[in-house]
């Protein structure tokens, strides 16, 4: 992963900062709604074994 990100910023040096900006932002978003549905799905599984054991 890290190796990636290297590659990824030497790439992003040579862009502007507006689209780098950008690109941090949208991988944020992403990141946050992926955590919220993994989130979300744990807790349903949770409710579920809950119901099975009562």
């Amino acid at each position: 992963m890290l190796p990636y990100l290297y590659k990824k910023l030497e790439q992003l040096k040579g862009e502007d900062i507006m689209d780098t900006m950008l690109g941090w932002v949208i991988s944020s978003i992403v990141a946050a709604v992926l955590s919220i549905v993994y989130v979300g799905v744990i807790a349903s599984l949770n409710k579920k074994v809950v119901r099975k054991a009562a």
